[in-house]
């Protein structure tokens, strides 16, 4: 059996330590907005309706946000049952609904807004502009560089 060298275990100890650090974010974000009785990705539907009037379909929204289709249509439920989001027939189309904030969801948007926009300023605080640019920067690298990893690998695959 082969042994894992030392460089190949800084180098999952980076990975894994990124993946550790992403969902404890995510962990933490959510807890932020469960405060106002939302979770994050609810937050991020939210949002999206809100610069769009006219509303826009499940599939636009799991596009655009990055949300599984099933994940969306549980928030969805859910956000309609607290009646911030209301669902109509799609004006030219007889296949997808069309979602919509309604005047209740648009008052509490802007109230989440406000207060994000809050924590995101106090946040700022905590780093110097060229941290926060580096950080965006090098977070960007990572995404392009595993999207081209996983899109374009061509050794072999032996799966389990």
């Amino acid at each position: 059996m082969k042994t894992v060298s030392m460089a190949d275990q800084s180098v999952y100890k980076i990975i894994f330590g990124f993946k550790a650090n992403l969902a404890r974010l995510g962990r933490n974000l959510n807890a932020f907005f469960s405060i106002w009785g939302v979770s994050f990705n609810s937050f991020s539907i939210l949002t999206y309706l809100y610069g769009r009037p006219d509303g826009a379909t499940v599939t636009e929204m799991e596009d655009a946000l990055l949300i599984a289709r099933q994940t969306m249509i549980v928030i969805l439920d859910g956000l309609e049952r607290k009646d911030v989001v209301k669902s109509y027939p799609h004006p030219y189309s007889r296949g997808p609904l069309v979602i919509r904030l309604t005047d209740a969801g648009r008052k509490k948007v802007r109230i989440l807004q406000k207060e994000t926009h809050n924590a995101v300023k106090a946040m700022r605080t905590t780093m110097q502009k060229k941290e926060m640019r580096e950080l965006i920067d090098l977070t960007q690298k990572l995404v392009d560089f595993w999207e081209r990893t996983a899109t374009s690998y061509d050794g072999t695959i032996t799966p389990f």
